[in-house]
């Protein structure tokens, strides 16, 4: 239960209870007055037949219990503080119940693009294509540059390839548009189902640099890259 609703709750819980005091120190204070008054009038009867001999003729006042009866005047008090009453059980047995509830702990979503504060990872994705080529062959469009030094605390790098062909073994990888090749880079696949291929972890050059995908068909048949991707490990 949030810590605001509760402050609330247990704020009115208190008014409640103020009023409900205040409502039978009323009544009590009315009642020691009624008590009083009885007594004033049995004290002068008592001082009349002492003086005059006879006993006074005089209207005796009742004295209320601590708690009165129903009236037409007292009705109402007694409805408002019964009223009260209530209500303070029902907040009460509120509270108890919110207390014992336990706050929902929100789910992680996961995103395409993992946010600086829930992850450590950044995904960065390179491009589509084919080819037919028994040689490696670069796929245009499928490049990005990358420098180190807008990703601070840069570990690792994985490469990642949708690879499909209908027969032999399609393969890609990664290289540096300066002619540098990435050879732990390469990922390979040999069905006509698009499957993501993960290489394994390996560095990027310290400098900003073009890196683009190659991939070769074994057999001579079209090699389908549905993307290419680099996942950055960042510490």
């Amino acid at each position: 239960m949030p810590a605001f609703q509760r402050y609330v709750l247990r704020s009115v819980i208190i008014l409640l209870m103020i009023n409900v005091a205040g409502l039978w120190t009323v009544t009590f204070v009315q009642y020691q007055r009624l008590q009083r008054l009885s007594d004033q009038q049995l004290a002068t009867q008592a001082q009349l037949e002492a003086v005059w001999g006879v006993t006074a003729v005089t209207t005796p006042i009742a004295t209320p219990s601590f708690v009165p009866k129903p009236s037409s005047s007292s009705l109402p008090a007694q409805v408002q503080v019964q009223t009260l009453t209530n209500q303070l059980q029902v907040l009460e047995q509120r509270v108890i119940q919110l207390e014992t509830v336990p706050t929902p702990t929100p789910k992680n979503v996961p995103t395409g693009q993992p946010s600086a504060s829930s992850s450590r990872e950044v995904m960065i994705f390179l491009g589509s294509g084919s080819s037919t080529d028994t040689s490696w062959k670069t796929i245009p469009g499928a490049s990005v540059t990358i420098n180190p030094a807008e990703y601070p605390g840069l570990s690792s790098v994985t490469f990642e390839a949708a690879l499909a062909i209908l027969g032999g073994e399609a393969s890609a990888r990664l290289v540096a548009s300066t002619g540098q090749i990435f050879a732990q880079s390469t990922v390979s696949h040999n069905t006509s189902t698009s499957t993501w291929k993960t290489s394994p972890a390996f560095s990027l050059f310290s400098s900003p640099t073009t890196y683009e995908v190659q991939v070769r068909s074994s057999s001579g048949e079209r090699v389908d890259l549905g993307g290419a991707r680099l996942r950055l490990q960042l510490r």
